[in-house]
Protein backbone atom coordinates (compact mmCIF):
# COMPACT_ATOMS: atom_id res chain seq x y z
CA UNK A 1 0.00 0.00 0.00
CA UNK A 2 0.91 3.25 -0.99
CA UNK A 3 1.40 6.07 2.16
CA UNK A 4 -0.72 9.14 2.09
CA UNK A 5 0.59 11.97 0.36
CA UNK A 6 -1.66 14.04 3.19
CA UNK A 7 -3.09 13.48 6.23
CA UNK A 8 -5.70 15.44 7.74
CA UNK A 9 -5.94 15.57 11.33
CA UNK A 10 -8.95 17.41 13.05
CA UNK A 11 -9.17 18.51 16.57
CA UNK A 12 -11.23 19.47 19.30
CA UNK A 13 -8.29 19.94 21.60
CA UNK A 14 -9.89 17.10 24.01
CA UNK A 15 -7.41 14.71 25.53
CA UNK A 16 -9.83 11.94 23.66
CA UNK A 17 -8.21 13.62 19.85
CA UNK A 18 -4.80 13.17 21.33
CA UNK A 19 -4.43 9.28 20.51
CA UNK A 20 -5.58 10.49 16.54
CA UNK A 21 -2.99 12.73 16.91
CA UNK A 22 -0.34 10.91 17.60
CA UNK A 23 -1.26 8.62 15.11
CA UNK A 24 -1.56 10.97 12.09
CA UNK A 25 2.02 12.25 13.56
CA UNK A 26 3.45 8.65 13.21
CA UNK A 27 1.91 8.62 9.94
CA UNK A 28 3.61 11.87 8.63
CA UNK A 29 6.76 10.48 9.72
CA UNK A 30 6.94 8.56 6.28
CA UNK A 31 7.20 11.78 4.43
CA UNK A 32 3.38 13.16 4.46
CA UNK A 33 2.13 16.68 4.11
CA UNK A 34 0.13 16.62 8.29
CA UNK A 35 -2.79 19.44 8.14
CA UNK A 36 -3.72 20.30 11.59
CA UNK A 37 -7.39 21.57 11.54
CA UNK A 38 -9.92 23.15 14.17
CA UNK A 39 -13.14 24.50 13.20
CA UNK A 40 -14.81 27.23 15.49
CA UNK A 41 -17.84 27.99 16.15
CA UNK A 42 -19.66 30.81 18.73
CA UNK A 43 -21.95 29.60 21.18
CA UNK A 44 -25.65 29.84 21.06
CA UNK A 45 -25.74 33.50 22.25
CA UNK A 46 -29.34 33.05 23.73
CA UNK A 47 -28.61 36.02 25.90
CA UNK A 48 -29.72 38.14 23.26
CA UNK A 49 -28.52 40.47 20.61
CA UNK A 50 -25.04 41.68 20.59
CA UNK A 51 -23.00 44.22 18.72
CA UNK A 52 -21.05 43.70 16.08
CA UNK A 53 -17.86 45.12 17.52
CA UNK A 54 -18.45 42.26 20.67
CA UNK A 55 -18.98 40.00 17.93
CA UNK A 56 -15.89 40.81 15.90
CA UNK A 57 -14.06 40.82 19.30
CA UNK A 58 -15.15 37.73 20.65
CA UNK A 59 -14.68 35.60 17.05
CA UNK A 60 -11.45 37.45 17.24
CA UNK A 61 -10.42 35.74 20.78
CA UNK A 62 -12.16 32.20 19.56
CA UNK A 63 -9.80 32.38 16.36
CA UNK A 64 -6.53 33.19 18.03
CA UNK A 65 -7.11 30.43 20.82
CA UNK A 66 -7.70 27.90 18.03
CA UNK A 67 -4.57 29.31 16.47
CA UNK A 68 -2.13 30.05 19.58
CA UNK A 69 -3.20 25.62 20.49
CA UNK A 70 -2.70 24.59 17.30
CA UNK A 71 1.04 26.22 16.84
CA UNK A 72 1.49 24.05 19.99
CA UNK A 73 0.85 21.20 18.25
CA UNK A 74 2.52 22.12 14.93
CA UNK A 75 5.39 22.82 17.47
CA UNK A 76 5.22 19.27 19.00
CA UNK A 77 4.90 17.76 15.31
CA UNK A 78 8.49 19.59 14.31
CA UNK A 79 10.49 18.35 16.90
CA UNK A 80 9.55 15.15 15.64
CA UNK A 81 10.75 16.19 12.56
CA UNK A 82 7.39 16.94 10.99
CA UNK A 83 6.48 20.08 9.05
CA UNK A 84 2.99 20.47 10.13
CA UNK A 85 0.50 23.54 8.66
CA UNK A 86 -2.06 24.40 11.20
CA UNK A 87 -5.83 25.58 9.59
CA UNK A 88 -8.34 27.43 11.85
CA UNK A 89 -12.08 27.10 10.33
CA UNK A 90 -15.02 28.86 11.23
Amino acid sequence: MTPPMRILFATDFTEASRPAFLKALSMAKDGAELVLAHAYGLPNLAAGPISPALYEEYDGRLRADAARRLEQLAAEAKEQGVDAEPLVLF
